[in-house]
C-alpha cells in the first residue's frame, strides 16, 4: 500500500501501521518492521509534508517500541531526514515529527548501548547545516537544523549538552571566518540554551556578546537570536543583565539597541508559549517600562518595541492594555504608531482572555 500512486491509501497505511506498532509493537516481527522502515524512508521528504509527518510519526513508533530496528532506521531513514531538514520547507507539524523521530533514535541508541549513534547524528545534522546555510532559503534551513540538534543534546543528557556547547562555542571562535558556521553554532547555542540552563558555562555568554559586535550582519542576527534563546534558560541571571543593556545601548547604539530588543523579543515570545516559563512580575514591570520608553527610538527599533509589547499583552494583558491605552492619544505619533501596531498584533489574541470589551479600546481609534 505504501508503493500505490494513491496519496489516501499511502497515508492511511502509514497511520495504520502507526497504531499496530504502539499497540502491538513487541509482537511483530523483526523482518516486518525492517520492510515496513524500507518502504516508507522514502516518503520522508518535502514534496508532501504531511505524508513525511506521516511516516516519521510510524518510524518513531517502530524505533521506540523496538529499539532493535535502529540500525535498519539509520541506514534506511537517516538519510532522507538529513535531506528533509535541509529543506527552506520545513515546518509545524513535520518539524516536530521530526524532532520526535530523533528522540526515539538517541534513546534507542542509549537501550542498545550504542553511544556512537549521538555524535553521527550530530555530526550529520550540522554538516547538513553547513550545507544548506549556501543554499536558497538556508537561513530558514539552519534554524530546523538548530531546533533538532538541541532536541538531540537535552533527550541525551546534560554531558552532551556540555560537549556539544563547548564545540559550538569553539566554532563561533575560529578564525576561519566561516559565516555560515558560525551562523549555525550560534542558533544552536541559542535553541539548546532554551531547552537547558547553560550559565554554568560562562564563556556562552561572552562569546554570544562578542558576535553582537562582529562585521557580518548575518552573525550579529543570530547572536541576536541565540542570546534569546540562552536567556531562556535562566531567565533570573540572564534578564537583569539583558535590561541593562537595552537601556545602556538606547543612548549610544541604535543598532545595538534593535540587536537586544531582538533577543528581549525571542525571551517574550518562549514564555508566552511555554507555561513552565515565567517572567516574573518584577521583571514584566520593567520590561514594559522598558519598551514604552524605547518607543521613540529609530524606525527599526519601534518595530520591535510593538511586537514586544504584543506578546508582553499575552502574559499581562490588564496591565499592558492599561498602559497602551493611556498612550493611545499621546502627542507624539511615534508613540501612537507603536500603540495602534501593537494592538492589531496583540489584542486579537487578548480579546480571548479579556472578551469582548477589549475591543473598546480598539474604538478609541
Amino acid at each position: 500500500f505504501l508503493r500505490k500512486a494513491v496519496r489516501p491509501l499511502r497515508q492511511a497505511a502509514l497511520m495504520t501501521m502507526h497504531a499496530l506498532a504502539v499497540k502491538y509493537g513487541s509482537q511483530l516481527q523483526a523482518s516486518t518492521l525492517a520492510s515496513f522502515v524500507e518502504e516508507a524512508s522514502p516518503l520522508v521528504n518535502d514534496s508532501d509534508l504531511t505524508l513525511a509527518s506521516a511516516a516519521l510519526s510510524s518510524l518513531e513508533s517502530v524505533v521506540t517500541v523496538q529499539p532493535s530496528t535502529a540500525p535498519v532506521v539509520v541506514g534506511k531513514t537517516v538519510p532522507h531526514a538529513m535531506t528533509l531538514v535541509r529543506s527552506p520547507l520545513l515546518q509545524g507539524g513535520a518539524l516536530e515529527h521530526l524532532q520526535g523521530f530523533l528522540k526515539a533514535l538517541v534513546k534507542s541508541s542509549e537501550a542498545a548501548g550504542g553511544v556512537a549513534s549521538f555524535q553521527s547524528l550530530l555530526d550529520e545534522l550540522l554538516a547538513s547545516g553547513r550545507t544548506a546555510g549556501t543554499a536558497t532559503g538556508g537561513k530558514t534551513a539552519q534554524q530546523s537544523v538548530a531546533v533538532c540538534v538541541a532536541v538531540l543534546c537535552s533527550t541525551a543528557g546534560p554531558q552532551h549538552v556540555q560537549s556539544t556547547t563547548d564545540l559550538l562555542v569553539k566554532e563561533v571562535k575560529a578564525k576561519t571566518q566561516d559565516t555560515t558556521a558560525q551562523r549555525l553554532a550560534l542558533l544552536c547555542l541559542g535553541e539548546i540554551g532554551r531547552r537547558a540552563d547553560l550559565s554554568g558555562i560562562p564563556q556562552v555568554e561572552s562569546t554570544v556578546s562578542e558576535s553582537l559586535k562582529a562585521d557580518s550582519e548575518e552573525i550579529k542576527g543570530a547572536a541576536s537570536l541565540a542570546l534569546g534563546g540562552v536567556a531562556c534558560g535562566n531567565l533570573g541571571k540572564y534578564m537583569p543583565s539583558l535590561i541593562r543593556q537595552i537601556s545602556s545601548a538606547a543612548k549610544s547604539s541604535p543598532k545595538q539597541q534593535y540587536l537586544l530588543l531582538t533577543a528581549l523579543s525571542e525571551v517574550i515570545t518562549t514564555c508566552s508559549e511555554r507555561a513552565n516559563l515565567l517572567l516574573s512580575p518584577d521583571d514584566q514591570g520593567q520590561v514594559l517600562s522598558l519598551l514604552l520608553g524605547s518607543a521613540e527610538g529609530e524606525e527599526e527599533c519601534r518595530t520591535v518595541v510593538a511586537e514586544c509589547l504584543g506578546r508582553l499583552a499575552l502574559l499581562s494583558p490588564e496591565k499592558v492594555l492599561a498602559e497602551l491605552r493611556q498612550r493611545i492619544s499621546n502627542p507624539s505619533p511615534n508613540m501612537r504608531a507603536v500603540v495602534r501596531y501593537c494592538t492589531g498584533w496583540g489584542l486579537m489574541r487578548c480579546w480571548a482572555f479579556l472578551g469582548p470589551g477589549s475591543w473598546v479600546f480598539m474604538g478609541q481609534r
